[in-house]
């Protein structure tokens, strides 16, 4: 089909990066408060970056030993 062009999501909702990462909405929202996290601020909504959330869970886990 020509024409259709898919769109890669550039930011998660809240529940939708909850999910991607395990956690409740409630660990979310205590995340999103922490330095360095990829948040992004539009009016009342919190959208958390795609590639950002990538990028922060593999520095919190390169700190883990294991």
């Amino acid at each position: 089909m020509e024409g259709i062009v898919k769109l890669e999501k550039l930011t998660y909702s809240v529940g939708e990066a909850a999910s991607v990462l395990g956690v409740s909405r409630a660990k979310m929202y205590e995340l999103i408060k922490t330095d360095g996290f990829p948040v992004l601020i539009l009016g009342g909504r919190r959208l958390v970056s795609v590639k950002g959330l990538a990028r922060w869970v593999e520095e919190m886990t390169a700190h883990v030993e294991v």
